[in-house]
């Protein structure tokens, strides 16, 4: 079962996706081999690495990172810019 999830995401085409993605990181998560194909193959992907953060450390209580707010918010602004009027 493994197996075929693997196989199925290897086969999948990042660079037909054309939404912005972004990625948050702690600094002590696994290696980030998915995080690094996002990288070389999404036309729009922005990583963020939390320095001193483990994996979901960013959104538990009491552990919010201020760099984790201001690049979420960066990231929705430059990416959802207001209607022209």
């Amino acid at each position: 079962m493994e197996s075929e999830r693997q196989a199925l995401l290897e086969r999948l085409d990042l660079t037909r996706i054309a939404i912005p993605v972004l990625a948050v990181n702690g600094d002590y998560d696994r290696p980030f081999a998915k995080t690094h194909r996002m990288w070389r193959e999404l036309p729009n992907f922005t990583n963020l690495v939390l320095p001193g953060y483990g994996h979901l450390s960013a959104v538990m209580q009491d552990f919010v990172s201020p760099i984790y707010i201001k690049t979420l918010g960066d990231f929705v602004r430059a990416n959802n810019p207001p209607p022209a009027v």
